[in-house]
């Protein structure tokens, strides 16, 4: 049976403590940032804060981008309470898992294959989120699965579920961070 395309971003499922803790932080993406944010896209650092201290971060663009987290929220728009997104050229506050070692669930662009697992896999940045459901258009790329280290995110399994067929295109894949802004491996911004 093959996969239903549904891109929905990166949802958090876990850590490798075997908890399913959404722990997040408080981060902003300030009214110059003219991208759009939706909840499950990947975000990094800018190396700023706003006036009261808190990290500005802006939605990954680029696969050689080093990611901070997730986006899993934003805190409540007091105009417009429906709001599920951060359109574009607005501020709003973010509510990030910024854990490098939280494990995710994300669409994959293509196939896996068996063997993915332990493998890593870039960012692919090709499809919008949904300014009707707050959701990530955000996949990662099937066809860079390699043991590249500067690839962006590492496979760890896939969802065991009887919608997911991992031969299939657009198969869900379970993922964490390999190359992470608070993790050893990548210094600074």
């Amino acid at each position: 049976m093959p996969n239903k395309n549904a891109p929905a971003g990166f949802k958090v499922v876990g850590d490798f403590a075997g908890a399913v803790t959404e722990q997040t932080r408080q981060y902003f993406i300030p009214a110059t940032d003219a991208t759009a944010t939706f909840v499950g896209d990947i975000v990094k650092l800018t190396g700023e804060s706003n006036a009261d201290g808190v990290p500005i971060v802006t939605t990954v663009t680029a696969v050689s981008d080093v990611p901070v987290g997730v986006v899993v929220g934003f805190l409540a728009d007091p105009d417009n309470l429906k709001l599920r997104h951060r359109p574009a050229s607005t501020a709003r506050y973010a509510l990030i898992v910024d854990n490098p070692q939280v494990v995710m669930e994300v669409q994959a662009t293509g196939a896996t294959g068996t063997g993915a697992p332990g493998s890593n896999v870039q960012i692919s940045l090709a499809v919008a989120g949904s300014a009707v459901t707050g959701q990530s258009g955000e996949q990662v790329d099937s066809a860079t699965i390699a043991t590249t280290a500067t690839h962006g995110f590492k496979i760890v399994g896939f969802p065991q579920r009887v919608d997911n067929d991992i031969a299939s295109n657009n198969a869900k894949v379970l993922v964490q961070f390999n190359r992470h802004q608070f993790a050893n491996q990548v210094a600074g911004v």
